[in-house]
């Protein structure tokens, strides 16, 4: 029986941890978001499911303030806690619904 060496490693990944760890963070008023959102994260989640191990999601965290930049900083306060490479925050008022778009951004920016 023979092994497979083919090397799958993409060009600029060689050196980059197997997997990069993600946490998504909504600051929430009232803990009220865009439907928007609701297809953002299933975007997102599916895209994580399918990178075959590339990424891992630490989670969704979402404070409920009227102060939004208390809710940034807790955003922020839990992707440290939770050794996240990446946060992903977005506004309660915006959303892109191309999660693997967004995985690509990521992706690219920690072999820079």
């Amino acid at each position: 029986m023979e092994t497979d060496t083919t090397d799958t490693t993409l060009p600029g990944h060689e050196e980059m941890p197997s997997r990069t760890s993600i946490l998504f963070g909504i600051p929430a008023y009232r803990g009220q978001v865009s439907v928007g959102h609701v297809h953002q994260m299933m975007s997102l989640t599916a895209s994580v499911l399918v990178s075959r191990g590339r990424f891992t999601l630490r989670g969704l965290v979402s404070p409920d303030s009227c102060s939004v930049d208390w809710a940034r900083n807790m955003i922020l306060h839990m992707a440290i806690k939770d050794d996240a490479d990446w946060c992903l925050m977005m506004d309660a008022d915006t959303y892109h619904v191309g999660g693997h778009e967004l995985l690509r951004m990521v992706d690219t920016g920690a072999v820079q």
